[in-house]
């Protein structure tokens, strides 16, 4: 903003060198062009596309996710974005799409007469990596009342034995049954828990 060309504009004042106005303007100009290169960096971090890593982190920290290593700047300012777009419609249809932006390559089934959503799938990135995660997404996305049950992928003893892990294996790595019903068939590889 240039105080000295808006008010020559407006042609009322006297703004001859030394003059008691021009000496105001320039002061007012110097501490507006200090203003100026301080909010410079505010401006930034309002908007996604300008924000850095960091600022993108905490974003995401402030939502209750966890930002992977992995996840790239790019990936992690769609992620991001989506975020403070938010769900929008409490559908099955618009939680499925926000859940698919963070991440999770899931299908949602209502199951009205047991007041529950199903969740199928067998594939969880970005900021839903987890079970866990995309659990506590759906709680909060769902009306009071309403359950999820996580269905992802199957596992059946048949796919262990063709596996390559043996039962001592699968003790060293110490599951909780939890997470092995949820998330077992990850063990076998995608095309051997499709089949």
């Amino acid at each position: 903003m240039d105080l000295f060309a808006q008010t020559a504009a407006a042609g009322l004042y006297d703004l001859r060198e030394g003059s008691m106005v021009t000496c105001e303007l320039k002061a007012c100009q110097a501490g507006l062009d200090l203003l100026e290169k301080q909010l410079a960096p505010l401006e930034n971090a309002s908007v996604v596309s300008t924000m850095s890593t960091a600022q993108l982190t905490q974003i995401c920290d402030l939502f209750g996710f966890a930002v992977s290593p992995e996840i790239t700047a790019a990936a992690l300012r769609g992620y991001v974005e989506i975020l403070l777009r938010g769900c929008g419609k409490c559908t099955t249809a618009a939680i499925q799409t926000y859940l698919r932006g963070l991440g999770a390559q899931i299908t949602l089934i209502e199951q009205p007469e047991k007041r529950r959503l199903l969740v199928g799938g067998t594939q969880l990135s970005g900021l839903c990596a987890s079970s866990e995660v995309l659990h506590r997404i759906l709680c909060a996305l769902l009306p009071v009342g309403v359950e999820s049950v996580l269905s992802l992928g199957s596992l059946s003893w048949e796919m262990l034995d063709a596996g390559d892990l043996s039962t001592a294996a699968l003790d060293k790595k110490d599951f909780t049954w939890e997470w092995f019903d949820l998330n077992g068939h990850l063990l076998l590889g995608e095309e051997q828990s499709n089949g």
